[in-house]
């Protein structure tokens, strides 16, 4: 489960760093739109062993988690004034940082409140469970 736990935890912060320069280079949105769907997926999967409790410790993943749950919950808001705004044809448009930036004009600045908040996730993950795997060895 140590091994698994690192996985999660490295590619959790490649996500974040791929969603970085995303914000930069528009042809990479797309890549990194589908690798943060798979991580989704993989996090129900922490989510299970967390909950079975053999990943530990708690404190390192739940935090990285929730960041998560709480990035989809705020997709999901900025999607009912543009689907009351564009309606069907919201299918049709090309939802990106630019059009965001384009429709909401604080967007700009949420978005970097996340990936700062997604940077510190990272760092407070790699940092806590660096000191959760040393104080283990220590003990064996």
């Amino acid at each position: 489960m140590r091994k698994l736990g690192w996985i999660y935890i490295i590619f959790y912060c490649i996500d974040a760093l791929f969603s970085l320069v995303a914000s930069f280079e528009p042809s990479v949105e797309l890549m990194s739109n589908f690798w943060s769907m798979g991580m989704l997926s993989f996090g129900i999967f922490i989510l299970i062993f967390i909950c079975m409790g053999s990943l530990r410790p708690v404190k390192v993943f739940v935090p990285m988690l929730s960041f998560n749950a709480l990035a989809l919950v705020f997709g999901f808001a900025l999607t009912i004034p543009l689907l009351l705004r564009y309606g069907p044809q919201m299918s049709q448009l090309d939802m990106n940082i630019a059009f965001f930036r384009e429709e909401f004009g604080w967007y700009w600045a949420v978005h970097w409140f996340f990936m700062t908040l997604w940077l510190a996730v990272c760092a407070f993950a790699v940092v806590t469970y660096s000191r959760f795997m040393v104080s283990k060895h220590k003990q064996n």
